[in-house]
C-alpha cells in the first residue's frame, strides 16, 4: 500500500479527534482542513498538513526496529503539522485555540476507519505570522504531532 494510504489514517484520525472535542469545535466553528484553507472561508479555523515519515523519533530506523513483522509494514511514524490560524478579529483566540488542540492529541490514540493510532507526541511548537500580497495578516500557533500510524 503507497504511503498516502498510512498519511490518509493519519489524517482522519486527526480530524476526528479535533472535531470530538467540543470546545475546540466551538472555537473554530467546525473547520478542520487538510493542508491550506479555502480562499473564501471564515477564521479562526485549524489546517492539518502531513509533514513526511518522522525523523525525530527514529523514521524509518525505529519503522524497521518496532513496526516490521515478517516483512510486512505494520505501522509507521509520520509527523503532521496542527496548526490554529486566524486574523487580527479573532487573535485573542489563537493561544486557547493552540491549547485545545494541544490537549486533545498529546499522548492520544485510538481506533480509526482502516486502522489505528498507537500513539500521537508532541514535538515542537508552531507560532508565526504572515502578510500576504493584499496585505491581510493571518496568525499561526500549533506543534508538530508524531503519530504511529497502524493498518489493521
Amino acid at each position: 500500500m503507497a504511503e498516502t494510504s498510512w498519511q490518509k489514517l493519519g489524517y482522519s484520525w486527526i480530524r476526528a479527534q479535533l472535531s470530538a472535542n467540543a470546545t475546540l469545535s466551538a472555537l473554530v466553528g467546525g473547520r478542520f482542513y487538510a493542508r491550506r484553507v479555502p480562499e473564501t472561508d471564515a477564521y479562526p479555523c485549524v489546517v492539518i498538513a502531513y509533514g513526511g515519515v518522522s525523523e525525530a523519533q527514529g523514521g524509518a530506523e525505529r519503522s524497521q526496529l518496532i513496526s516490521v513483522i515478517n516483512n510486512d509494514r505494520i505501522g509507521v511514524w509520520l509527523l503532521f503539522q496542527v496548526k490554529a490560524v486566524c486574523k487580527a478579529d479573532s487573535l485573542d483566540k489563537l493561544d486557547e485555540i493552540a491549547g485545545e488542540l494541544d490537549r486533545t492529541l498529546h499522548r492520544a490514540n485510538g481506533a480509526v476507519a482502516g486502522g489505528k493510532v498507537l500513539a500521537c507526541l508532541f514535538r515542537n511548537v508552531i507560532e508565526y505570522d504572515n502578510t500576504n500580497d493584499a496585505g491581510v495578516t493571518f496568525y499561526f500557533n500549533g506543534a508538530f504531532y508524531e503519530v504511529l500510524v497502524q493498518k489493521v
